[in-house]
């Protein structure tokens, strides 16, 4: 019988994941406790462990997806099982731009080292600023100790579109 890997809820507001990394691989026999996969929620970093023992049949969700709680990200079953091919679904809705916001907002602010000075930023506004080549080094932050947060890399992000050559 296949099991289903889903995408689990590591926090109240976590709506969704990114899947990092894939540490087994299709056709891997898994044991009840093994990390199998390594997610990224808006606040850290966590290692996904296996509840079910079996051989990892089909991963359905890529590296680099974002995946809605709940969604089926992987399917485990027995070597010689017949298995469904199961196809990622398209999130039924996205979260409102207020939840985002809320989470935004309440998300820890992670220490990280640019050139020579310590910058304190928010996780959402460095993917943010990863995602859109803005250098954090010539963010001014406007949060508590000058910590960056989304806003100041969104407003990074328009200053930097109104200054590109039409």
């Amino acid at each position: 019988m296949a099991l289903e890997v889903v995408m689990p809820q590591m926090g109240a507001d976590m709506t969704e994941g990114t899947l990092v990394r894939w540490l087994k691989q299709p056709g891997d026999t898994i044991e009840r406790g093994d990390i199998i996969a390594e997610i990224e929620t808006d606040k850290a970093t966590v290692e996904l462990e296996a509840f079910d023992a079996g051989v990892l049949r089909q991963v359905v969700a890529a590296e680099g997806d974002v995946v809605p709680v709940g969604e089926v990200i992987a399917l485990l079953g027995d070597a010689d099982e017949e298995m469904p091919e199961v196809e990622r679904r398209a999130p039924a809705e996205k979260p409102s731009p207020r939840a985002v916001a809320v989470a935004a907002a309440n998300a820890d602010a992670v220490d990280e080292t640019f050139g020579s000075r310590r910058v304190r930023v928010s996780p959402v506004a460095r993917r943010i600023a990863g995602d859109a080549g803005i250098d954090l080094d010539e963010v001014t932050g406007s949060g508590p100790d000058g910590r960056i947060l989304r806003r100041d890399v969104e407003a990074a992000i328009a200053a930097r579109d109104d200054h590109a050559p039409a």
